[in-house]
């Protein structure tokens, strides 16, 4: 295909925006002068509609937004679903123990992200013709329960895409070519969008790099002289307002719901206008989530971000401890890392850790609830509780819990992967993605507590009249550091073990108390997770005070957390 002046790569033979970002994207190089906007609305203003023609951009609505979610189709999978695979198995125990704590519909369902650029940058066209290939290959294949999957799936897709053609066409927007300008770009972004968001608006995505993707045409038009600088913030200020809009009409309401992701090795001019857009619109708030994955962050950006920090704009910061695939990392609405088109990553339970501490001290006895665990030995003798005997018997346990959890997840991975259609949306991701399951644990922290305390042996035991213990009493508040290696170890080697989903692999997430983010932003965390941990997921929320803001920003960086949800006091 004709690269359009562009740097040709990888993206020219296959579809692959990715390779297109890396090779044609201009990064940050210098400050631009004070931004003017232009457009002028108040909050009532149905942007989306547009009637009184004040965008000049981006097309308006032409009619009622016609529903393309049916609810018919998408099969809902709560509890009580799950729990019929799960009647008399020690599943159901882990749940009523407390073991496992599911997360809530929203980070379970946000699992297929489209790469929203793929419409502008190849066209609908494009995608179909590739589409009709992939079927043409599974023909070559055996027809076994995978193959009909797929190829039911890419049916569905084709006519997915042939669809949103002709929704695109009613609102004057042509997308079965590739762009060739901005303002194209725009305009093709924000119906694939719209489109991906009627496709289900009960179920969110993030927006990705789409900003970054824009700001390639924009200096290309600048450069060209089809655009000026005045012309190219109001396009940015255009597409942040429909795009923010969105999220008034999505059934959905996470904090982060709809983010746009920013990358430290990606911010460019657009970045910076796109943190304008936000500062002088600020009754719109599409979340920001910026993704640290080099050593420098410009002044003139940061001093954007703390801004909207002072206006509690919604932002999380993040860094990828490990560095692979740096450049293609984006992040879920629960502050998942994933890798762009090649993904689709599942959020559904943590793992208790405490619980499963106490647990195995008592031999598989849960004393709350007085229900036994499928024993994998006895329990210790609360008399003689030593740290080797209490750290042999917590590993002991995790083999079995660990294998269980597992399971847990790969059953729900399989219900998702076979009952919730996301035609549209699976048309802008690889056709033969990876599964990337988070396995969380939760409450590190107490759990360090403890052993430590055992290991100093500053402790108090409270136990029942039967001898098992109830709780155990640190008297000490010291962290032993080769404590958390040792746990952070046995949980690596235990879930290496495991095997996911259709050959998934696997992100572990620690917690130092609570499992992922609540909606009410009402606990915290402590600041920093134990260097033990550096290379795992470990995050966290923070209350900044206002005055703080840079010397928090600061020491983030050189932190061991890998995502801090931050908000001003």
């Amino acid at each position: 295909m004709d690269n359009r002046g562009f740097i040709p790569g990888v993206w020219e033979e296959e579809i692959n925006v990715t390779d297109f970002l890396n090779l044609n994207s201009k990064k940050w190089s210098g400050p631009i002068k004070k931004q003017v906007h232009e457009l002028f609305f108040d909050e009532e203003y149905d942007v989306l509609k547009d009637e009184n023609e004040i965008f000049t951009f981006l097309v308006p609505l032409q009619q009622e937004i016609s529903m393309v979610y049916n609810k018919k189709h998408v099969l809902y999978l709560g509890e009580k679903t799950y729990s019929n695979y799960t009647e008399t198995s020690d599943r159901k125990k882990f749940l009523e123990i407390g073991l496992i704590s599911p997360e809530k519909e929203e980070e379970k369902w946000a699992f297929v992200q489209p790469e929203l650029c793929t419409v502008p940058l190849y066209g609908t066209k494009e995608i179909v013709r590739t589409l009709k290939q992939y079927v043409k290959d599974l023909d070559k294949q055996f027809q076994t329960q995978e193959w009909t999957h797929r190829k039911i799936s890419h049916h569905r897709s084709i006519k997915a895409i042939q669809e949103y053609e002709e929704f695109a066409l009613k609102h004057g927007v042509n997308v079965r070519k590739p762009c060739t300008s901005a303002v194209e770009v725009a305009n093709s972004l924000w119906m694939t969008s719209l489109y991906s968001l009627l496709e289900n608006p009960e179920v969110s995505f993030s927006f990705h790099s789409i900003f970054s993707f824009l700001d390639i045409f924009i200096e290309k038009d600048i450069q060209k002289k089809r655009l000026k600088e005045r012309e190219a913030q109001l396009l940015v200020d255009e597409l942040y307002c429909k795009l923010a809009a969105l999220r008034e009409i999505a059934k959905c309401s996470g904090i982060f719901d709809f983010s746009v992701t920013m990358a430290s090795s990606k911010l460019n001019k657009t970045s910076y206008r796109l943190l304008e857009s936000a500062l002088e619109y600020k009754y719109f708030k599409i979340p920001f989530q910026l993704i640290f994955n080099t050593e420098e962050f410009p002044k003139e950006i940061y001093e954007k971000v703390e801004e909207l920090f002072n206006i509690n704009h919604p932002i999380s910061i993040s860094q990828s401890l490990r560095k692979r695939d740096a450049n293609n990392l984006s992040l879920t609405s629960a502050h998942t890392f994933f890798r762009n088109f090649e993904d689709i990553t599942m959020n559904f339970a943590s793992f208790d850790l405490q619980k499963a501490f106490m647990v195995a001290l008592n031999g598989g006895k849960d004393v709350g609830t007085n229900s036994n665990v499928q024993q994998v030995t006895k329990a210790l003798d609360s008399k003689q509780l030593d740290f080797d005997s209490a750290l042999m018997q917590f590993e002991m346990f995790l083999k079995y819990y660990i294998t269980l959890y597992t399971e847990y997840i790969n059953t729900y991975a399989y219900y998702f992967d076979m009952f919730h259609d996301f035609p549209f949306r699976q048309a802008m991701i690889s056709s033969y993605p990876y599964y990337l399951m988070n396995v969380a644990y939760h409450n590190v922290s107490p759990v360090v507590n403890l052993l430590t305390a055992i290991y100093e042996e500053a402790f108090e035991l409270k136990t029942n009249k039967k001898g098992y213990i109830e709780e155990i009493v640190p008297l000490t508040n010291n962290r032993e550091e080769f404590i958390g290696a040792k746990l952070n170890e046995i949980i690596h080697n235990e879930t290496k073990r495991m095997l996911f989903y259709k050959n998934g692999h696997y992100n572990i997430l620690f917690f130092a108390e609570c499992p992922f983010f609540k909606k009410e932003d009402k606990f915290d965390t402590h600041l920093l997770s134990p260097m033990s941990f550096s290379k795992t997921s470990f995050s966290g929320f923070q209350l900044v005070d206002e005055n703080d803001f840079e010397k928090f920003f600061n020491e983030f960086i050189s932190s061991n957390y890998t995502h801090i949800r931050i908000r001003k006091k």
